[in-house]
């Protein structure tokens, strides 16, 4: 039928989809004095989408296989999302306002030459705030313990059970490199 190969390309794009988005995410972001690949006015925008869409993906695909226990984690990971996703908005929206700039690229270089000294208290409160962003989105400790066998206490490490071989590398890959940008 065609709802079963739609099932059946959704969960195998999504490895890919994941890969993809984390590195097009990576794309964005400006690796110390080199800028970044891809920038434009409104960059961070797409670096919160394409963060969503890789984990939208993979909680489609969790769900597409049917098991309950890949429901449970996708549903717990959508959960995660609504609480994570405003506040990256509203750090970036905190850098906006610093630096004046709708680019990536100079919302991070605010602070150069000594302008953190007279914003410190912003900048930290953004940084604790993206710091509870970076651990909810890459799912770990306290929010995910993927050391555990039981499903119940999983996000991502239950929504890949299904997963196996090359497939399996490319998802944990992407939440890495997630991790990374």
């Amino acid at each position: 039928s065609p709802c079963e190969h739609v099932a059946a390309a959704a969960i195998s794009l999504t490895p890919v989809v994941a890969l993809a988005t984390a590195l097009g995410a990576g794309l964005l972001v400006p690796l110390g004095s080199f800028p970044a690949p891809i920038a434009f006015a409104g960059d961070f925008v797409l670096l919160a989408y394409l963060l969503a869409l890789g984990r939208f993906f993979v909680a489609l695909g969790a769900l597409d296989t049917g098991s309950p226990f890949e429901g449970m984690g996708a549903a717990r990971e959508v959960g995660f999302a609504w609480l994570t996703e405003p506040a990256l908005f509203f750090a970036f929206l905190a850098l906006v306002r610093i630096s004046g700039s709708l680019r990536l690229s100079q919302m991070l270089r605010a602070t150069e030459g000594g302008l953190w000294l007279e914003r410190t208290a912003p900048l930290l409160l953004t940084a604790a705030g993206l710091l509870i962003v970076l651990i909810a989105e890459c799912s770990r400790l306290p929010v995910d313990n993927p050391a555990t066998h039981l499903e119940l206490t999983m996000i991502h490490e239950v929504m890949v059970l299904d997963h196996s071989g090359p497939a399996l590398g490319l998802v944990l890959y992407g939440a890495w490199l997630k991790l990374l940008v």
